[in-house]
């Protein structure tokens, strides 16, 4: 009942398939499937590391992700994509997680996030300005601490 709750107000759409880009609904989790080739692990755990620096950060680390990742956009739109499908892995863990413990709360965080990822590449996608769409994306991200992000780490590990 909780993966149904989450996957409505994260607006995920069970019928959408993966050509779309769409999350799909899976029996239990709210789970990303895209045409893309995932990156090798070393760099998805430094992205991962770094991503939990960015969820942490304040609103300057934020704005400077984001630029960063709106001036990428321009060059290497495919590696942006790669690197918005880590970003769904990011939060799905944590919604995971907080389903896990019966947070409703952190789940829905982490379900918002995840459909933040999901209207930022709908956005790119359309060409909205490259900037404006990242920046509501990190924007929409629930803070964490990096304490949080590592203790989940360890006992997921």
């Amino acid at each position: 009942a909780m993966a149904e709750a989450i996957a409505y107000f994260a607006g995920l759409d069970p019928a959408a398939g993966p050509d779309l880009g769409y999350p799909v609904l899976d029996t239990e989790w709210p789970v990303q499937s895209y045409n893309t080739k995932p990156l090798p692990d070393e760099i998805t755990t430094r992205l991962l590391e770094r991503f939990a620096e960015v969820a942490a950060g304040g609103l300057k680390d934020r704005f400077a992700y984001a630029d960063r990742l709106a001036d990428r956009w321009r060059s290497d739109p495919s590696g942006v994509r790669k690197e918005l499908a880590t970003w769904d892995h990011f939060w799905e863990r944590d919604l995971r997680i907080a389903t896990e413990a019966g947070d409703r709360d952190a789940a829905l965080a982490a379900a918002n996030a995840l459909k933040a990822i999901a209207t930022c590449r709908d956005n790119l996608t359309a060409n909205v300005i490259a900037r404006a769409a990242t920046e509501l994306m990190v924007l929409s991200f629930p803070r964490r601490t990096l304490a949080e992000a590592r203790t989940e780490e360890a006992v997921h590990a």
